[in-house]
Protein backbone atom coordinates (compact mmCIF):
# COMPACT_ATOMS: atom_id res chain seq x y z
CA UNK A 1 0.00 0.00 0.00
CA UNK A 2 1.28 3.42 -1.01
CA UNK A 3 1.42 5.98 1.18
CA UNK A 4 0.12 9.69 0.59
CA UNK A 5 0.82 13.09 2.75
CA UNK A 6 -2.03 16.13 1.84
CA UNK A 7 -0.42 19.55 3.19
CA UNK A 8 -3.24 21.81 3.43
CA UNK A 9 -4.23 24.66 5.77
CA UNK A 10 -7.91 23.54 6.06
CA UNK A 11 -7.17 20.52 8.09
CA UNK A 12 -10.76 19.20 7.57
CA UNK A 13 -10.07 18.55 3.62
CA UNK A 14 -7.25 17.04 4.32
CA UNK A 15 -9.29 14.54 6.31
CA UNK A 16 -12.29 14.87 3.59
CA UNK A 17 -9.73 13.86 0.92
CA UNK A 18 -7.81 10.89 2.80
CA UNK A 19 -10.61 9.17 3.32
CA UNK A 20 -11.45 8.86 -0.42
CA UNK A 21 -7.71 7.81 -0.89
CA UNK A 22 -7.84 5.46 1.42
CA UNK A 23 -10.31 3.71 -0.32
CA UNK A 24 -7.87 3.41 -3.23
CA UNK A 25 -5.43 2.01 -1.51
CA UNK A 26 -3.48 4.94 -0.34
CA UNK A 27 -2.49 5.17 3.75
CA UNK A 28 -3.62 9.15 3.99
CA UNK A 29 -1.97 11.40 5.96
CA UNK A 30 -2.99 14.94 6.29
CA UNK A 31 -1.41 17.78 7.62
CA UNK A 32 -2.30 21.87 7.57
CA UNK A 33 1.72 23.46 7.57
CA UNK A 34 5.11 22.11 6.31
CA UNK A 35 5.92 22.54 9.54
CA UNK A 36 3.44 19.74 10.59
CA UNK A 37 3.93 17.85 7.63
CA UNK A 38 7.83 17.60 8.58
CA UNK A 39 7.13 17.06 12.09
CA UNK A 40 5.04 13.70 11.57
CA UNK A 41 7.34 12.39 8.65
CA UNK A 42 9.92 12.92 11.33
CA UNK A 43 7.83 10.68 13.89
CA UNK A 44 6.38 7.70 11.64
CA UNK A 45 9.45 7.46 9.31
CA UNK A 46 7.36 7.26 6.36
CA UNK A 47 8.19 7.16 2.83
CA UNK A 48 6.03 8.93 1.09
CA UNK A 49 5.07 8.14 -2.80
CA UNK A 50 2.31 11.37 -3.31
CA UNK A 51 2.14 14.27 -2.10
CA UNK A 52 -0.77 16.62 -2.59
CA UNK A 53 0.01 20.13 -0.81
CA UNK A 54 -0.98 23.60 -1.25
CA UNK A 55 1.62 25.35 -3.21
CA UNK A 56 1.13 28.74 -1.25
CA UNK A 57 2.32 27.34 2.00
CA UNK A 58 5.80 28.67 3.76
CA UNK A 59 8.22 26.25 2.34
CA UNK A 60 6.20 23.94 -0.07
CA UNK A 61 8.83 23.35 -2.55
CA UNK A 62 11.50 22.97 0.03
CA UNK A 63 9.06 20.17 1.00
CA UNK A 64 8.76 18.87 -2.37
CA UNK A 65 12.45 19.00 -3.22
CA UNK A 66 13.49 17.07 0.28
CA UNK A 67 10.78 14.11 -0.57
CA UNK A 68 11.77 13.83 -3.68
CA UNK A 69 15.48 13.42 -3.03
CA UNK A 70 14.54 10.43 -0.50
CA UNK A 71 12.07 9.27 -3.31
CA UNK A 72 12.66 9.53 -6.70
CA UNK A 73 9.56 8.11 -7.97
CA UNK A 74 7.18 10.30 -5.69
CA UNK A 75 4.61 11.90 -7.47
CA UNK A 76 3.46 15.43 -6.29
CA UNK A 77 -0.14 17.63 -6.87
CA UNK A 78 -0.38 21.12 -6.51
CA UNK A 79 -3.89 21.82 -5.24
CA UNK A 80 -3.96 25.62 -7.39
CA UNK A 81 -6.99 28.49 -7.31
CA UNK A 82 -6.58 30.95 -9.67
CA UNK A 83 -3.18 32.00 -9.22
CA UNK A 84 -1.55 32.62 -12.90
CA UNK A 85 1.92 32.06 -11.29
CA UNK A 86 3.76 29.03 -9.47
CA UNK A 87 7.28 30.54 -9.94
CA UNK A 88 8.82 28.34 -6.98
CA UNK A 89 7.71 24.97 -7.06
CA UNK A 90 6.33 25.08 -10.57
CA UNK A 91 9.32 22.28 -11.89
CA UNK A 92 8.77 20.33 -8.50
CA UNK A 93 4.94 19.20 -9.76
CA UNK A 94 4.25 16.26 -11.98
CA UNK A 95 0.18 17.53 -12.05
CA UNK A 96 -1.77 21.10 -10.71
CA UNK A 97 -5.07 20.19 -9.89
CA UNK A 98 -7.75 22.62 -8.84
CA UNK A 99 -8.92 21.49 -5.33
CA UNK A 100 -12.25 18.82 -5.48
CA UNK A 101 -16.02 19.43 -4.31
CA UNK A 102 -16.97 18.62 -1.00
CA UNK A 103 -19.10 15.69 -2.29
CA UNK A 104 -18.53 12.10 -2.71
CA UNK A 105 -18.97 11.77 -6.28
CA UNK A 106 -16.66 14.76 -7.18
CA UNK A 107 -13.66 13.20 -4.59
CA UNK A 108 -14.20 9.71 -6.61
CA UNK A 109 -13.89 11.88 -9.99
CA UNK A 110 -10.69 13.83 -8.58
CA UNK A 111 -9.30 10.38 -7.50
CA UNK A 112 -9.87 9.08 -10.80
CA UNK A 113 -8.54 12.13 -12.66
CA UNK A 114 -5.38 12.22 -10.91
CA UNK A 115 -4.59 8.05 -11.12
CA UNK A 116 -5.07 8.49 -13.95
CA UNK A 117 -3.31 11.51 -14.97
CA UNK A 118 0.25 10.92 -13.30
CA UNK A 119 1.76 8.53 -15.45
CA UNK A 120 0.84 10.68 -18.97
CA UNK A 121 2.28 13.86 -16.59
CA UNK A 122 5.60 12.65 -16.79
CA UNK A 123 5.86 13.80 -20.36
CA UNK A 124 5.56 17.42 -19.34
CA UNK A 125 8.69 17.15 -16.91
CA UNK A 126 11.08 16.05 -20.37
CA UNK A 127 9.90 19.52 -21.78
CA UNK A 128 11.57 22.11 -18.98
CA UNK A 129 8.86 24.30 -19.95
CA UNK A 130 7.36 25.68 -16.52
CA UNK A 131 4.27 26.99 -18.59
CA UNK A 132 3.04 23.72 -18.68
CA UNK A 133 3.22 22.62 -15.16
CA UNK A 134 1.12 25.92 -14.31
CA UNK A 135 -1.72 24.52 -16.26
CA UNK A 136 -3.99 22.52 -14.65
CA UNK A 137 -4.00 18.70 -15.22
CA UNK A 138 -6.14 18.84 -18.28
CA UNK A 139 -4.59 20.82 -20.44
CA UNK A 140 -1.07 19.31 -19.32
CA UNK A 141 -2.07 16.15 -20.47
CA UNK A 142 -3.42 17.78 -23.56
CA UNK A 143 -0.04 19.33 -24.59
CA UNK A 144 1.90 16.25 -23.76
CA UNK A 145 -0.05 13.91 -26.17
CA UNK A 146 0.20 16.93 -28.53
CA UNK A 147 3.69 16.79 -28.16
CA UNK A 148 4.72 12.62 -28.09
CA UNK A 149 1.76 10.95 -30.61
CA UNK A 150 2.50 7.52 -29.93
CA UNK A 151 0.73 7.59 -26.39
CA UNK A 152 -2.65 7.62 -28.42
CA UNK A 153 -1.25 5.04 -30.44
CA UNK A 154 -0.31 3.12 -27.76
CA UNK A 155 -4.00 3.33 -26.04
CA UNK A 156 -5.69 2.32 -29.18
CA UNK A 157 -3.09 -0.65 -29.23
CA UNK A 158 -4.19 -1.65 -25.78
CA UNK A 159 -7.90 -1.30 -26.46
CA UNK A 160 -7.67 -3.88 -28.92
CA UNK A 161 -5.82 -5.93 -27.21
CA UNK A 162 -8.21 -5.63 -23.91
CA UNK A 163 -11.92 -6.81 -24.51
CA UNK A 164 -14.35 -4.75 -23.97
CA UNK A 165 -15.97 -7.15 -20.71
CA UNK A 166 -18.86 -5.65 -20.17
CA UNK A 167 -20.43 -5.90 -23.48
CA UNK A 168 -19.94 -9.78 -23.35
CA UNK A 169 -23.16 -10.30 -20.75
CA UNK A 170 -25.37 -12.93 -22.10
CA UNK A 171 -22.71 -14.35 -24.26
CA UNK A 172 -22.61 -18.62 -23.27
CA UNK A 173 -19.30 -20.14 -21.91
CA UNK A 174 -18.90 -23.62 -22.60
CA UNK A 175 -22.19 -24.13 -24.17
CA UNK A 176 -23.24 -23.83 -20.63
CA UNK A 177 -22.69 -20.82 -18.18
CA UNK A 178 -24.60 -17.63 -19.41
CA UNK A 179 -22.51 -14.79 -18.76
CA UNK A 180 -25.94 -12.99 -16.56
CA UNK A 181 -23.93 -10.11 -15.37
CA UNK A 182 -20.64 -8.15 -15.40
CA UNK A 183 -19.20 -7.87 -11.61
CA UNK A 184 -15.42 -6.57 -12.29
CA UNK A 185 -11.73 -7.39 -14.21
CA UNK A 186 -8.92 -6.45 -15.34
CA UNK A 187 -7.19 -5.94 -18.70
CA UNK A 188 -6.74 -9.80 -19.16
CA UNK A 189 -9.83 -11.46 -16.98
CA UNK A 190 -13.12 -10.72 -16.15
CA UNK A 191 -16.07 -11.94 -13.51
CA UNK A 192 -19.62 -12.76 -13.97
CA UNK A 193 -22.42 -13.83 -12.38
CA UNK A 194 -23.43 -17.21 -14.01
CA UNK A 195 -25.55 -20.46 -12.52
CA UNK A 196 -24.26 -23.95 -12.43
CA UNK A 197 -25.70 -27.51 -11.20
CA UNK A 198 -28.49 -30.23 -12.37
CA UNK A 199 -32.15 -29.17 -11.86
CA UNK A 200 -31.95 -26.35 -9.57
CA UNK A 201 -29.60 -24.13 -10.34
CA UNK A 202 -27.77 -22.05 -8.21
CA UNK A 203 -25.95 -18.31 -8.25
CA UNK A 204 -22.16 -18.91 -9.02
CA UNK A 205 -19.02 -16.99 -10.28
CA UNK A 206 -17.55 -17.78 -13.41
CA UNK A 207 -14.00 -16.31 -14.08
CA UNK A 208 -12.91 -16.12 -17.66
CA UNK A 209 -8.69 -15.61 -18.75
CA UNK A 210 -7.65 -14.53 -22.34
CA UNK A 211 -5.58 -17.75 -22.49
CA UNK A 212 -3.20 -15.64 -24.42
CA UNK A 213 -2.10 -13.42 -21.20
CA UNK A 214 -1.96 -17.15 -18.64
CA UNK A 215 0.13 -19.91 -18.16
CA UNK A 216 -2.18 -22.66 -18.86
CA UNK A 217 -0.03 -24.80 -17.45
CA UNK A 218 0.13 -23.36 -14.14
CA UNK A 219 -3.18 -22.13 -14.22
CA UNK A 220 -4.91 -25.13 -14.69
CA UNK A 221 -3.01 -27.39 -12.67
CA UNK A 222 -3.78 -25.05 -9.82
CA UNK A 223 -7.20 -24.82 -10.31
CA UNK A 224 -7.33 -28.41 -10.12
CA UNK A 225 -5.73 -28.85 -7.20
CA UNK A 226 -7.91 -26.50 -4.93
CA UNK A 227 -11.39 -28.08 -6.07
CA UNK A 228 -9.54 -31.68 -5.04
CA UNK A 229 -9.72 -29.89 -0.92
CA UNK A 230 -12.31 -30.35 0.75
CA UNK A 231 -13.01 -27.79 4.18
CA UNK A 232 -15.59 -25.69 4.92
CA UNK A 233 -13.81 -22.36 5.16
CA UNK A 234 -12.63 -22.65 1.22
CA UNK A 235 -14.90 -21.29 -1.64
CA UNK A 236 -15.52 -24.31 -3.59
CA UNK A 237 -14.26 -24.80 -7.36
CA UNK A 238 -17.03 -26.38 -9.15
CA UNK A 239 -15.74 -26.52 -12.67
CA UNK A 240 -12.40 -25.04 -15.09
CA UNK A 241 -11.28 -25.91 -18.90
CA UNK A 242 -10.56 -24.08 -22.06
CA UNK A 243 -12.87 -22.51 -24.57
CA UNK A 244 -13.57 -19.93 -27.35
CA UNK A 245 -16.33 -17.27 -26.56
CA UNK A 246 -16.51 -14.37 -28.87
CA UNK A 247 -14.05 -15.85 -31.10
CA UNK A 248 -11.64 -15.37 -28.21
CA UNK A 249 -9.56 -18.32 -26.63
CA UNK A 250 -10.14 -18.27 -22.52
CA UNK A 251 -9.62 -19.93 -19.46
CA UNK A 252 -12.76 -20.47 -17.55
CA UNK A 253 -13.56 -21.58 -14.10
CA UNK A 254 -16.76 -21.35 -12.00
CA UNK A 255 -16.76 -21.04 -8.15
CA UNK A 256 -18.90 -19.99 -5.33
CA UNK A 257 -20.68 -16.92 -5.30
CA UNK A 258 -20.09 -14.35 -2.35
CA UNK A 259 -22.57 -12.35 -1.39
CA UNK A 260 -20.06 -10.06 0.66
CA UNK A 261 -16.19 -9.44 1.36
CA UNK A 262 -14.40 -8.29 4.66
CA UNK A 263 -12.99 -5.34 2.37
CA UNK A 264 -16.54 -3.81 1.82
CA UNK A 265 -17.27 -4.16 5.37
CA UNK A 266 -14.80 -2.54 6.51
CA UNK A 267 -15.42 0.57 4.70
CA UNK A 268 -18.44 1.30 6.84
CA UNK A 269 -16.95 -0.13 9.82
CA UNK A 270 -14.73 -2.13 11.71
CA UNK A 271 -15.74 -5.47 13.65
CA UNK A 272 -16.02 -5.70 16.79
CA UNK A 273 -13.49 -7.41 19.40
CA UNK A 274 -16.08 -10.69 19.02
CA UNK A 275 -16.49 -10.95 15.34
CA UNK A 276 -12.82 -10.49 14.63
CA UNK A 277 -12.13 -13.59 17.35
CA UNK A 278 -14.76 -15.59 15.18
CA UNK A 279 -13.16 -14.30 12.09
CA UNK A 280 -9.31 -15.09 13.36
CA UNK A 281 -10.68 -18.44 14.18
CA UNK A 282 -11.81 -19.59 11.01
CA UNK A 283 -8.91 -18.51 8.78
CA UNK A 284 -6.68 -20.04 11.23
CA UNK A 285 -8.58 -23.49 11.04
CA UNK A 286 -8.17 -22.96 7.43
CA UNK A 287 -4.98 -22.18 6.94
CA UNK A 288 -3.69 -24.98 9.01
CA UNK A 289 -5.89 -27.22 7.03
CA UNK A 290 -4.09 -25.93 3.48
CA UNK A 291 -0.64 -25.35 5.26
CA UNK A 292 -1.05 -29.26 6.11
CA UNK A 293 -1.00 -30.21 2.13
CA UNK A 294 1.73 -28.24 1.53
CA UNK A 295 0.20 -25.52 0.33
CA UNK A 296 0.04 -21.82 1.08
CA UNK A 297 -2.60 -19.30 0.22
CA UNK A 298 0.20 -16.56 -0.98
CA UNK A 299 -2.38 -13.48 -1.26
CA UNK A 300 -4.91 -12.79 2.37
CA UNK A 301 -6.38 -9.62 2.09
CA UNK A 302 -9.65 -8.43 3.43
CA UNK A 303 -11.02 -8.94 0.42
CA UNK A 304 -9.87 -12.40 0.21
CA UNK A 305 -12.30 -13.09 3.12
CA UNK A 306 -15.86 -13.80 1.94
CA UNK A 307 -19.46 -14.49 3.35
CA UNK A 308 -21.03 -17.47 0.91
CA UNK A 309 -24.76 -18.47 2.28
CA UNK A 310 -24.37 -18.98 5.95
CA UNK A 311 -21.09 -19.04 6.70
CA UNK A 312 -17.18 -17.27 6.17
CA UNK A 313 -15.16 -18.51 3.64
CA UNK A 314 -11.25 -17.46 2.49
CA UNK A 315 -10.75 -17.43 -1.90
CA UNK A 316 -8.87 -21.02 -2.91
CA UNK A 317 -8.63 -20.74 -6.28
CA UNK A 318 -4.62 -19.01 -5.64
CA UNK A 319 -2.99 -21.95 -3.09
CA UNK A 320 0.26 -22.83 -4.75
CA UNK A 321 2.85 -25.67 -3.10
CA UNK A 322 4.65 -23.60 -0.28
CA UNK A 323 7.80 -24.84 -2.38
CA UNK A 324 7.31 -22.96 -5.97
CA UNK A 325 8.89 -19.91 -6.52
CA UNK A 326 7.13 -16.88 -7.62
CA UNK A 327 8.69 -13.17 -8.77
CA UNK A 328 8.70 -10.52 -6.13
CA UNK A 329 5.52 -8.83 -6.25
CA UNK A 330 5.23 -5.26 -8.43
CA UNK A 331 3.76 -3.27 -5.96
CA UNK A 332 4.55 -4.87 -2.73
CA UNK A 333 2.24 -3.62 0.30
CA UNK A 334 2.52 -4.14 4.03
CA UNK A 335 0.22 -7.12 3.35
CA UNK A 336 3.23 -8.50 2.04
CA UNK A 337 5.41 -10.37 4.77
CA UNK A 338 9.24 -9.12 4.09
CA UNK A 339 10.81 -12.23 2.31
CA UNK A 340 8.54 -11.85 -0.29
CA UNK A 341 10.75 -9.30 -1.78
CA UNK A 342 12.82 -12.66 -2.53
CA UNK A 343 10.25 -14.48 -4.03
CA UNK A 344 9.42 -16.40 -1.25
CA UNK A 345 6.28 -18.24 -0.35
CA UNK A 346 5.08 -20.01 2.94
CA UNK A 347 3.08 -20.93 5.53
CA UNK A 348 4.55 -18.26 7.52
CA UNK A 349 4.11 -15.62 4.60
CA UNK A 350 0.28 -15.79 5.40
CA UNK A 351 0.60 -15.49 8.89
CA UNK A 352 1.90 -12.73 8.29
CA UNK A 353 -0.89 -11.49 5.97
CA UNK A 354 -3.59 -12.49 8.78
CA UNK A 355 -1.96 -10.29 11.17
CA UNK A 356 -2.11 -7.34 8.54
CA UNK A 357 -5.58 -8.26 7.94
CA UNK A 358 -6.18 -8.65 11.64
CA UNK A 359 -5.35 -5.02 12.44
CA UNK A 360 -7.13 -3.89 9.83
CA UNK A 361 -10.44 -5.74 10.47
CA UNK A 362 -10.66 -4.00 13.81
CA UNK A 363 -8.99 -0.49 13.19
CA UNK A 364 -10.37 -0.16 9.18
CA UNK A 365 -6.73 0.86 8.40
CA UNK A 366 -3.63 -1.80 7.88
CA UNK A 367 -0.75 -0.84 10.25
CA UNK A 368 2.18 1.52 8.88
CA UNK A 369 5.05 -0.15 7.32
CA UNK A 370 8.47 0.26 8.72
CA UNK A 371 10.97 1.33 6.20
CA UNK A 372 13.46 -1.36 7.50
CA UNK A 373 12.52 -4.61 6.12
CA UNK A 374 14.08 -5.93 9.79
CA UNK A 375 11.64 -4.25 11.73
CA UNK A 376 7.59 -4.74 12.46
CA UNK A 377 4.91 -2.50 11.48
CA UNK A 378 4.05 0.33 13.82
CA UNK A 379 1.02 -1.62 15.67
CA UNK A 380 -1.62 0.81 16.83
CA UNK A 381 -1.90 1.06 20.66
CA UNK A 382 -5.91 0.92 20.90
CA UNK A 383 -6.01 -2.89 20.07
CA UNK A 384 -7.38 -5.07 22.42
CA UNK A 385 -4.24 -6.14 24.33
CA UNK A 386 -5.25 -10.01 22.88
CA UNK A 387 -5.05 -9.23 19.38
CA UNK A 388 -2.29 -7.21 20.24
CA UNK A 389 -0.34 -9.98 21.30
CA UNK A 390 -1.65 -11.81 18.33
CA UNK A 391 -0.46 -9.23 15.74
CA UNK A 392 2.95 -9.13 17.63
CA UNK A 393 3.36 -12.34 17.16
CA UNK A 394 2.24 -12.81 13.22
CA UNK A 395 4.52 -9.75 12.29
CA UNK A 396 7.77 -10.93 13.34
CA UNK A 397 10.20 -10.20 10.62
CA UNK A 398 11.68 -13.18 11.05
CA UNK A 399 9.48 -15.59 9.52
CA UNK A 400 11.15 -18.70 11.69
CA UNK A 401 9.90 -16.82 14.42
CA UNK A 402 6.20 -16.70 13.62
CA UNK A 403 3.65 -18.68 15.05
CA UNK A 404 1.78 -21.86 12.89
CA UNK A 405 -1.48 -21.81 12.47
CA UNK A 406 -2.16 -24.55 14.25
CA UNK A 407 -0.53 -22.95 17.40
CA UNK A 408 -2.53 -19.39 17.28
CA UNK A 409 -5.54 -21.34 17.10
CA UNK A 410 -4.60 -23.18 20.23
CA UNK A 411 -3.63 -20.03 22.17
CA UNK A 412 -6.79 -18.61 21.48
CA UNK A 413 -8.55 -21.13 22.71
CA UNK A 414 -6.56 -21.05 25.86
CA UNK A 415 -7.45 -17.07 26.16
CA UNK A 416 -10.91 -16.47 27.88
CA UNK A 417 -11.91 -13.63 26.93
CA UNK A 418 -11.77 -11.23 29.77
CA UNK A 419 -13.47 -7.65 29.85
CA UNK A 420 -10.50 -5.80 29.62
CA UNK A 421 -9.34 -8.26 26.52
CA UNK A 422 -12.31 -7.90 24.70
CA UNK A 423 -13.14 -4.09 24.86
CA UNK A 424 -14.15 -1.99 21.89
CA UNK A 425 -11.76 -0.69 19.80
CA UNK A 426 -14.77 2.46 18.70
CA UNK A 427 -18.02 2.72 19.94
CA UNK A 428 -20.17 0.27 18.99
CA UNK A 429 -22.58 1.44 16.19
CA UNK A 430 -25.89 -0.21 15.17
CA UNK A 431 -25.19 -2.21 11.71
CA UNK A 432 -27.34 -0.47 9.28
CA UNK A 433 -28.70 -1.67 5.67
CA UNK A 434 -27.24 -0.23 2.83
CA UNK A 435 -27.06 -0.44 -0.78
CA UNK A 436 -24.08 -0.55 -2.95
CA UNK A 437 -22.51 -1.16 -6.64
CA UNK A 438 -20.22 -3.53 -7.21
CA UNK A 439 -16.38 -1.95 -7.75
CA UNK A 440 -14.85 -4.89 -7.46
CA UNK A 441 -12.68 -5.18 -9.91
CA UNK A 442 -9.60 -5.29 -7.72
CA UNK A 443 -10.81 -9.08 -6.79
CA UNK A 444 -9.86 -9.82 -10.44
CA UNK A 445 -6.61 -8.40 -9.77
CA UNK A 446 -5.76 -10.34 -6.86
CA UNK A 447 -6.92 -13.25 -7.84
CA UNK A 448 -10.21 -13.70 -6.15
CA UNK A 449 -13.06 -15.41 -8.06
CA UNK A 450 -16.16 -14.67 -5.97
CA UNK A 451 -17.50 -10.92 -5.90
CA UNK A 452 -20.46 -9.29 -4.25
CA UNK A 453 -24.16 -9.34 -4.46
CA UNK A 454 -25.96 -5.86 -4.40
CA UNK A 455 -28.57 -4.97 -1.99
CA UNK A 456 -27.41 -7.40 0.65
CA UNK A 457 -27.77 -6.62 4.17
CA UNK A 458 -24.33 -7.57 5.46
CA UNK A 459 -24.32 -9.36 8.32
CA UNK A 460 -23.09 -9.78 11.87
CA UNK A 461 -20.74 -11.88 13.30
CA UNK A 462 -21.22 -13.87 16.49
CA UNK A 463 -19.03 -14.64 18.94
CA UNK A 464 -19.72 -18.77 20.45
CA UNK A 465 -19.43 -19.30 23.88
CA UNK A 466 -16.03 -21.22 24.73
CA UNK A 467 -16.30 -24.55 23.76
CA UNK A 468 -13.70 -27.08 22.45
CA UNK A 469 -15.85 -27.44 19.13
CA UNK A 470 -18.54 -26.21 17.33
CA UNK A 471 -21.39 -29.01 15.90
CA UNK A 472 -22.35 -27.83 12.37
CA UNK A 473 -25.13 -25.54 11.11
CA UNK A 474 -28.31 -27.68 11.82
CA UNK A 475 -29.94 -25.32 8.77
CA UNK A 476 -27.37 -25.92 6.12
CA UNK A 477 -29.65 -27.64 3.40
CA UNK A 478 -26.67 -28.87 1.22
CA UNK A 479 -24.20 -32.07 1.86
CA UNK A 480 -21.71 -31.33 4.45
CA UNK A 481 -18.05 -31.22 3.23
CA UNK A 482 -15.46 -33.26 4.77
CA UNK A 483 -14.51 -31.33 8.04
CA UNK A 484 -10.81 -31.35 9.75
CA UNK A 485 -12.04 -28.62 11.68
CA UNK A 486 -14.65 -27.02 13.49
CA UNK A 487 -17.67 -25.47 11.29
CA UNK A 488 -17.81 -22.26 12.07
CA UNK A 489 -20.61 -20.77 13.26
CA UNK A 490 -23.51 -18.89 10.51
CA UNK A 491 -23.56 -15.45 9.78
CA UNK A 492 -26.70 -14.16 12.20
CA UNK A 493 -28.65 -11.54 10.56
CA UNK A 494 -28.06 -7.78 12.17
CA UNK A 495 -29.99 -6.73 15.04
CA UNK A 496 -32.63 -3.87 14.79
CA UNK A 497 -31.55 -0.60 14.43
CA UNK A 498 -31.27 1.21 17.67
CA UNK A 499 -32.90 4.76 18.21
CA UNK A 500 -30.27 7.40 17.98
Amino acid sequence: MKTALIVDPDIGFGFWLGRGLDQSHYESFPAKSVVDATALLDELRLQVDLLILNPALPDAAKLAESLRRSNDELRVVALIGDQPRLPEIAARVDLCCRKPDRSEVKRLEWIGHVEELLPASLFGATFKNSALLRKCAGTLVRCARHRDGGLDDTRRLDSAVAPSWPDWEGHIVQNQYRLERYLGSSEQSAVFLTRCGDGVQQAAAIKVVLADSADREILLPRWERAAALSHPGLVRLFDMGNCESCGTALLYLVMEYAEDNLAELLQQRPLTPDEAREMLELVLNTLDYIHSRGLVHGYLRPSDILGVADQLKITSDGLRPASERVPAPANRSVHDPPESAAGIISPAGDIWSLGITLIEALTQRPPLPRRSPRKPPVLPGSLPPLYLDVARQCLQPDPSRRPTAAGLTERLRKQLPTEEALRPVTPRRSLRIWRYAVPVAFLALAGSGVLLRPLYQIPVLVLPPPALSVSPNPLRTTEPQESHVSAPLPLLPPAPLEAP
